[in-house]
C-alpha cells in the first residue's frame, strides 16, 4: 500500500479478535483540504464484518452509488479527528435512497445517514469526532469554528448545551439545487453538561457559518471575526424516535439517540444543541390514526401547566405546515389527555405534529406522525409478526414501479431484503420469512421515489 492509491473492488474488513485493521501511510500528506489524492478507492463494496477500519489521514472514495456500496455486520469506519483527515467520500449522484456512512469509535456504533430528496450534490463527504465535555478540541479544518454561542443571549457559552460531537459535511456540487435529509447520531455519553436522557427529544442539529461569512448580530452590532451557528428551522430538526421507549419516551438506536433534519441545502461544520430552554412538559405519547374518513390526533402529557396552548399542524411535504386547530392545555394535575380531528385528510401520506405554545413565549415541536390515507397512498399499514414464522406486512402503493424492501435490526445490520417486486396499486399485504432472535427491527419498503419504514418486535 505504502504511499500509493489504493483501490479495493470488494473489501472486507473482518477482525474477528477485534484488534485494530489500520491504513497505513501518510497518502494525503501536504494538500489543502480536501486533499485531491483519493488515498483508499472503493469500486464496488466495503463490508465491515467485524473490528475497526481505522482510515488514518486517509480519504476514503467509494465509487458505487447505491446505498448497499458500504454494509456492516459488526465493525465500523473510524474518523474521531478534529482536522477531519480521516474522511469518507461517497459518489451518490443523483441516487435517492438512504445512504448509511458506518461511522463509528471504539464507544460504540454512530452511523451518519444522508438521503437526497431532489436534484444533486455530487459526492458526499463526511467525517465526525467526538470532544471532551468543554467541546474542546473545536474543527480546525477546513472551517475553524471559534465559538458555541447561544443565540437567544447573545455572545453567552452555550457548550454547557451542546453534545460533544461535531460532523464535518461537505458536497462536491453545491450548486445542483439539491435538497437533503440528514441523521445524525450520537451516544449517551456524549450529553455533558446541562444535557441529560430528559434532553433528548429537545436536541436539534444545527449547522456553523464561517466568520468570513457573516458576523455574529448583537443588539444591532455586528461581531467582526465571530462565526454564527445558523438557527434550526422548526418542524424538521426532530429528534428521531427509532425504537421508542414506551416508558420514557426516549429515543434510542441500540445504545445511541439520533437527530434528523429535513430540507437541508447547505453545508460545513455540523453539533446538535438543546432547542432552546426545555418547557416543563413530558408528552407520554402523541398518536395519529385514520378512522373512515377523518384522521384522529391525540396525545397524553403530563406537567404541562406552564403551557398555554397546544396547536395541531399537518403537512404533505414535511416542509410546510397546515394549521388545523388548537387545544387549551387543561391545567394543573397528573396526566391530560387531549384530541383533535382532521376532517378533510388528502389521499396519500400526511404528517401531523404539535406546535407547544409556552406561557413565557417559548415554542417547541413534537417529532412527525406518519398516516397514509386512502387507496393513492404509500407507506406501511402494519408489521405483524405470526408466532416466530415470519411476518406480514400490510402496506398502501401508488405506483406501478416495481418495490424494494430491507429489514435491519437495532444495530443496521441487514437481516432480509428484496428487490423489483410488484405490487397493485392500493392496499397489498405480502408474507415475509424472518428467521431472527426476538429483538426490535426496522422494515423499509422503497421505490425510485419514495420510502417509508416502520419498527416493529419480533
Amino acid at each position: 500500500m505504502g504511499t500509493q492509491v489504493t483501490t479495493f473492488n470488494q473489501l472486507h474488513m473482518d477482525d474477528a479478535v477485534g484488534l485494530i485493521t489500520t491504513v497505513t501511510g501518510n497518502i494525503n500528506g501536504g494538500g489543502p483540504y480536501p486533499y485531491n489524492n483519493p488515498g483508499i478507492i472503493v469500486d464496488s463494496v466495503l463490508n465491515c464484518i467485524n473490528g475497526e477500519f481505522n482510515l488514518n489521514q486517509h480519504l476514503m472514495t467509494v465509487n458505487n452509488p447505491l446505498p448497499n456500496a458500504m454494509v456492516r455486520t459488526n465493525g465500523y469506519v473510524l474518523s474521531e479527528r478534529n482536522d477531519n483527515n480521516n474522511r469518507v467520500k461517497w459518489k451518490i449522484g443523483t441516487n435517492t435512497t438512504i445512504h448509511t456512512f458506518p461511522l463509528g469509535s471504539p464507544a460504540g456504533y454512530l452511523p451518519f445517514s444522508f438521503q437526497l430528496k431532489n436534484n444533486t450534490f455530487g459526492d458526499v463527504i463526511v467525517s465526525s469526532y467526538a470532544t471532551a465535555p468543554n467541546n474542546i478540541p473545536m474543527p480546525s479544518t477546513p472551517t475553524v469554528v471559534n465559538n458555541l454561542f447561544n443565540q437567544k443571549q447573545c455572545l453567552a457559552d452555550n457548550s454547557p448545551n451542546t453534545i460533544d460531537r461535531f460532523w464535518q459535511l461537505d458536497v462536491s456540487d453545491p450548486g445542483g439545487g439539491g435538497i437533503a435529509k440528514l441523521e445524525f447520531t450520537y451516544l449517551p455519553g456524549e450529553l455533558t453538561g446541562n444535557l441529560t436522557a430528559a434532553s433528548v427529544p429537545n436536541m436539534r442539529a444545527q449547522r456553523y457559518e464561517a466568520a468570513s461569512a457573516r458576523g455574529l448580530a448583537c443588539g444591532g452590532i455586528i461581531t467582526a471575526g465571530v462565526g454564527v451557528w445558523a438557527t434550526p428551522a422548526n418542524g424538521y430538526s426532530i429528534a428521531s424516535l427509532n425504537n421508542p421507549n414506551q416508558t420514557t419516551g426516549i429515543a434510542y438506536l441500540g445504545n445511541t439517540y439520533s437527530v434528523q433534519v429535513d430540507s437541508v441545502t447547505q453545508f460545513s461544520p455540523w453539533t446538535l444543541s438543546h432547542g432552546g430552554t426545555p418547557l416543563p412538559i413530558q408528552l407520554l405519547n402523541f398518536k395519529a390514526k385514520a378512522i373512515e374518513d377523518k384522521v384522529k390526533v391525540y396525545w397524553d402529557a403530563v406537567n404541562d401547566a406552564e403551557l398555554i396552548r397546544y396547536d395541531v399542524e399537518k403537512s404533505i411535504d414535511k416542509e410546510s405546515f397546515l394549521y388545523l386547530g388548537q387545544r387549551p392545555v387543561i391545567g394543573p394535575g397528573a396526566i391530560h389527555s387531549y384530541e383533535l380531528y382532521d376532517n378533510n385528510p388528502v389521499s396519500g401520506t400526511q404528517y401531523y405534529r404539535l406546535k407547544l405554545i409556552g406561557r413565557d413565549g417559548n415554542i417547541d415541536f413534537s417529532s412527525l406522525v406518519p398516516v397514509s390515507f386512502g387507496k393513492g397512498a404509500f407507506g406501511i399499514n402494519m408489521v405483524a409478526p405470526q408466532n416466530g414464522n415470519g411476518i406480514i406486512v400490510s402496506f398502501n402503493y401508488d405506483s406501478d414501479q416495481p418495490y424494494n424492501y430491507q429489514i435491519v435490526d437495532i444495530m443496521g445490520r441487514m437481516i432480509e431484503s428484496g428487490a423489483n417486486k410488484k405490487a397493485m396499486i392500493g392496499t397489498n399485504e405480502i408474507r415475509l420469512p424472518l428467521n431472527t432472535p426476538k429483538g426490535v427491527y426496522l422494515i423499509s419498503i422503497f421505490n425510485n421515489d419514495k420510502i417509508d419504514s416502520k419498527t416493529f418486535s419480533y
